[in-house]
Parts: structure tokens; C-alpha cells; sequence
């Protein structure tokens, strides 16, 4: 048994199975001399993508809408997908390349939302970016990928506070996190849409 000088028990916590998921927040993006910022150009871009095909087509979205999935090749993406990089590289330095391999832009509505669902293992990372995050629009939730945990009440109650883990998106946010992660994003009470990209990542 190990003692403080005290006398009192010297006690380790020791956490096994961690499950990280990493948030910046990149400042309106101000590189080249332009009179609008390039979360304004990019919300143009997706209303007008809108503006094309406004039929809803459902994923995980529950009145919302979500655009085509490769958009990673349009120029305007072009320096969104540079930051994702240098984050990405700033996290795993080991890294020599990036694959976006889906991106897309998603639209929710008032009374919108996404059932929980996961981007799956054929990736290593997923993330978004929040372009417009209207207040009320939606919290995005993580769920605890330890099946034995979730139903384990002295876990939920006195170790992990519920199965959920909770957060507030605010505009300009960079969210990453492993692929397999289930996650899902609450009711829109929001009359202004809540719009951000969603993308998945490979590495080399």
C-alpha cells in the first residue's frame, strides 16, 4: 500500500480505453483580400448546390437536407481542406498525407435533426465544420462506444455521467473524431438553419 507523507493512501486513477475527440475553432478565414469571409463565400456555394436540388434525400437526417458527397473537388474547398490537414497534422505528426474521401454539406431545418449513426470502419477519422449555428439549432451528441458500459448503472451514474457526452457547436468550429464513434444531433427549435460540412478522412 502506498502512503502519502501524510499518511493518507496514495490512490492512482488509471483510464483504459480512452476515446478522444479533438475541437478547434478556425477564425473567419481572412487569407485573400476579399470584401466577405470564406464561410460566407461557402454558404453561398451550398445555397445555391441547394437552390439546384432541394429535394431531401434521407441518411441520417430527419428533415434536413444534405448535398452530394464530393465536394471536396470544388476549389472553394480548397482552403477548408487545407486547415483540416494542419490540424490533423498538428494531432498525429507522424502523418505524411490526407485523403478527404466524402465531404458534404448539410442543412437542418426547425424541427430537424440526425438519428444516431456512425461514418463506420472504412475510415480513421470523421468530423465537421459549423459554417451557421443559430442558437437552439441543435447540440451534437457522442455516445459511449463501451457496450458493456452503457448498461452498467454505478458507471453511468458515479464514473461517466450517462451514456451521452454533450456539446454545443458555436460557428467555426473543427470537430474530429474516430469514425466508428455513434453520434447524433438533437432537435432544431431554431426558425434559422443550422448549416455546417461533414466530411471523412484517410491517412498515410
Amino acid at each position: 500500500m502506498s502512503l502519502k507523507p501524510d499518511g493518507s493512501v496514495q490512490i492512482q486513477t488509471n483510464n483504459i480505453f480512452p476515446t478522444p475527440y479533438w475541437t478547434t475553432n478556425l477564425p473567419v478565414n481572412t487569407r485573400q483580400e476579399r470584401k466577405v469571409s470564406l464561410n460566407e463565400d461557402v454558404l453561398t456555394f451550398i445555397r445555391g448546390e441547394f437552390e439546384k436540388n432541394p429535394a431531401i434525400v434521407e441518411k441520417s437526417n430527419k428533415g434536413g437536407w444534405q448535398s452530394r458527397t464530393d465536394l471536396y473537388n470544388e476549389p472553394i474547398f480548397k482552403d477548408l481542406g487545407n486547415d483540416i490537414y494542419n490540424v490533423c497534422k498538428t494531432i498525429f505528426p507522424h502523418i505524411k498525407g490526407m485523403q478527404i474521401k466524402q465531404m458534404w454539406a448539410a442543412i437542418n431545418f426547425e424541427h430537424s435533426y440526425n438519428v444516431i449513426h456512425s461514418h463506420g470502419n472504412h475510415y480513421h477519422l470523421s468530423g465537421s465544420y459549423y459554417l451557421q449555428v443559430p442558437e437552439n439549432s441543435g447540440r451534437i451528441a457522442f455516445r459511449d462506444p463501451r457496450h458493456a458500459a452503457i448498461n452498467h448503472y454505478w458507471s453511468n451514474v458515479h464514473i461517466d455521467h450517462g451514456e451521452f457526452h454533450w456539446r454545443t457547436p458555436q460557428e467555426s468550429d473543427l470537430m474530429l473524431w474516430p469514425s466508428f464513434l455513434d453520434h447524433m444531433v438533437e432537435l432544431s427549435k431554431s426558425k434559422d438553419p443550422r448549416v455546417m460540412i461533414s466530411f471523412d478522412l484517410l491517412f498515410t
